[in-house]
Parts: C-alpha cells; structure tokens; sequence
C-alpha cells in the first residue's frame, strides 16, 4: 500500500497524538505508547515506511526528535526530585561512569 508524502505526515502526527492522549488519559509515560505505535505502524503492519517516505532526511528527523524529547525533559526536571532516587542517581554516576570507562578502554585497546 502506497502512501503519499503528506498522508505520511498526517498519519505519523495523528498516531503520535493519539499515543500522547492515551498516555495523558492512562498517566502511563507516552514514550512507551509512542515507541508501540511507532513499531505497530512501521515494521508490524508496514503502514508507514519512513526510509521511503524520509529517504536521506530520516537520520536528522530522529535526530532532531531526539534532541526535542530531550530538551524537554530537561526543562521540566525538577531538582527536588532528584533526592528520590539518591541511591539510583549515585549508582549511575559512580559505578555506572567506572564500568563505562573501563568497557570503552578496553574495547578501545582490542580495536587499536
């Protein structure tokens, strides 16, 4: 089934709509509906095929997505509640820089 450019656009904001309401309606996180309705649409049902549709733009579409998402959750980050997940928030950056680190230098050594 071919879909033209501008039902591919229409139909990919009307979908990520619908995932946000259901998300907003079920207080679920609407990047888990987005990330299955992404998949249901695209590789399960083959509704949308965006290396057609995209083709050299979808790197920097995501891309561009990615950073949005970002950026948005950055600025509604509340510092206050940073003190509830202490133990996670210090695990991450301690043990989680060291293994990081280590895993990239030693990939690093095997590749060089």
């Amino acid at each position: 089934m071919e879909i033209s450019l501008f039902n591919s656009f229409i139909l990919v904001l009307a979908i990520g709509a619908a995932a946000q309401w259901l998300g907003w309606r079920l207080k679920v996180p609407a990047i888990l509906l987005l990330l299955a309705a992404g998949l249901l649409a695209g590789p399960v049902v083959g509704i949308l095929q965006p290396d057609k549709v995209f083709g050299d733009l979808l790197f920097p579409v995501v891309s561009a997505a990615v950073a949005i998402i970002l950026f948005e959750g950055g600025l509604s980050l509340k510092l206050r509640d940073l003190t509830k997940g202490g133990t996670a928030i210090l695990r991450l950056v301690t043990v989680g820089v060291i293994v990081t680190w280590a895993l990239a230098a030693w990939l690093s050594w095997l590749l060089l």
